[in-house]
């Protein structure tokens, strides 16, 4: 789990255009937890935003390992994820930016 919310907030600092502002948020339903990291300007396209889970993608191919990571770090966030039997997705921020969200089953006597 650490890894997973590390590579998301990682992501999120690395790619907000100063002086952005990234917002966490953790709340919980009757039988999950959602975490969501929503980050201010650039957002991607959606095209973009479908694909940044695919390992190795990149959805600005001009960045190198230097500044934009080897491309595994989201794919990884998506294993860990299924392997927690939850998921991650990313979609537009209203901030500008992108907003990943996590969502993963309620452990404990009510989960299911």
């Amino acid at each position: 789990m650490e890894q997973l919310l590390g590579n998301v907030l990682d992501n999120s600092l690395r790619y907000t255009d100063a002086p952005g502002q990234v917002l966490v948020e953790i709340r919980t339903d009757d039988s999950q937890v959602i975490l969501s990291v929503e980050d201010t300007a650039p957002g991607l396209p959606t095209d973009d935003l479908m694909r940044i889970f695919e390992p190795l993608y990149r959805a600005d191919p001009a960045r190198g390992r230097e500044a934009g990571g080897s491309g595994q770090g989201l794919a990884i966030c998506q294993q860990i994820a299924k392997a927690h039997h939850g998921t991650v997705r990313a979609e537009a921020s209203p901030r500008g930016g992108v907003k990943f969200v996590i969502e993963l089953p309620m452990m404990g006597d009510n989960a299911a």
